[in-house]
């Protein structure tokens, strides 16, 4: 992911705009796309990547399991940590969450 510079055809706000042409300004973390809780998302998709059968056959409903676990990280700041620990807690038997820093 790259911020970028050029003269902007169109846009919306500051985030979203189309360029004919554009130059490249700086690389950026590739997870900032994922929103606020981006780093905890991509480190999910990193494990469901790692992961091995037998991590999933201790989840019961494996595939609702990683789609609760991952929609969680994605709107955690916007939950309570009980609605978290509903669709987190499947995927936390096997995969535990690092302490979060505040």
């Amino acid at each position: 992911m790259f911020e970028v510079a050029g003269k902007p055809v169109c846009g919306q706000g500051t985030h979203k705009y189309g360029f004919f042409e554009l130059r490249s300004i700086k690389e950026v973390e590739a997870w900032r796309a994922l929103g606020p809780n981006g780093k905890e998302v991509a480190e999910f998709i990193e494990w469901c990547k790692s992961s091995t059968k037998d991590d999933w056959q201790k989840i019961s409903a494996a595939g609702n399991a990683a789609r609760n676990a991952a929609l969680a990280l994605v709107v955690r700041d916007l939950i309570t940590k009980a609605q978290f620990d509903l669709l987190y807690g499947p995927v936390g038997t096997v995969r535990p969450l690092k302490v979060r820093k505040v």
